[in-house]
């Protein structure tokens, strides 16, 4: 059957590679993961007192042999906070280059309970295909999918932990927070595998936890927004660090202050998970490698 892929090349969004089935396998060089929501209104309006209710997390995996959904990366809006929505991760599905490899399909649920994570209460969807289904807009329907509330996906990777450090003097408990992270691949390719972002910095004041996305022994990137208006952008007000983990072996956490705020802290280890310290007093870096990786335009 001949695959199909939508390029959006001409709106600066990335693409993927088209295929026409003719009986042999082709290579796929993958795409930037996407996803465009519509109607979502049901999940854009937070509720103060429920503290995951309209969370939504966005999960790209990939079959194994054995059936299993394996993470490739993770993406939480916390809130949702609008009705319509655009995700866009550079460089986010790999290629695939070997026909026993899974399609990478798109694992999408908002939190409707406020029970953590996925339950039978939530309102959950998969697209099967990342590269050819997540470009078209996706409307909002009752056609719900619990693949993995059933079977969750699983990680070889490791836990990140962004730790906010003072978050009254970084925040100022206002406007938005964003975190963003990059993998650098063998090939010198920025693989974007983790993104955070909430419009209300009250729902992540202590920070963020992003579980099993850092490549085990792999080099990443980290970069924190702080953003006060709210646009996605680094722009005039807004405060922007960024951060480099490589394969050498961190600190125990336990060795220095847990959030100093005094001196530039470099990621360390602690329970199992990279823990990177944002200080209001570190140098700031102002830069980001994209403009923005999501928006709310029609």
């Amino acid at each position: 059957m001949a695959r199909s892929c939508i390029l959006l090349l001409s709106l600066g969004l990335g693409g993927c590679f088209a295929i026409t089935d003719t009986g042999r396998f082709e290579e796929d060089r993958g795409c930037d993961l996407q996803l465009r929501l519509r109607e979502f209104g049901p999940h854009a309006a937070p509720d103060a007192t429920l503290r995951h209710f309209n969370r939504f997390e966005v999960a790209l995996s990939r079959a194994r042999a054995d059936g299993a959904q394996t993470l490739e990366a993770l993406a939480v809006f916390d809130p949702l906070g609008n009705a319509t929505v655009n995700l866009r991760m550079p460089n986010a599905v790999r290629p695939r280059t070997d026909p026993r490899q899974g399609l990478p399909a798109i694992d999408f649920y908002a939190d409707f309970d406020d029970v953590p994570g996925l339950s039978r209460g939530d309102h959950a969807w998969i697209l099967e295909d990342a590269c050819t289904t997540g470009p078209e807009p996706f409307l909002h329907n009752t056609g719900f999918q619990f693949r993995t509330a059933d079977a969750p996906i699983v990680s070889a990777g490791v836990d990140l932990e962004v730790r906010f450090c003072g978050p009254d003097r970084i925040f100022d408990l206002a406007g938005g927070a964003e975190v963003r992270v990059r993998e650098r691949t063998p090939e010198d390719i920025d693989r974007a595998i983790g993104f955070y972002r909430t419009n209300d910095a009250n729902r992540a004041a202590d920070g963020v936890l992003l579980p099993g996305i850092l490549p085990d022994g792999g080099v990443a990137v980290v970069e924190v927004l702080a953003d006060r208006d709210n646009d996605g952008r680094l722009g005039a007000g807004d405060r922007a660090w960024n951060f480099m983990i490589g394969d050498a072996a961190f600190l125990p956490c336990g060795a220095v202050e847990r959030c100093s705020l005094l001196r530039d802290d470099a990621p360390c280890f602690e329970g199992g998970r990279v823990v990177v310290r944002v200080s209001p007093v570190r140098a700031t870096t102002n830069t980001l490698a994209e403009e923005r990786w999501f928006d709310n335009e029609p």
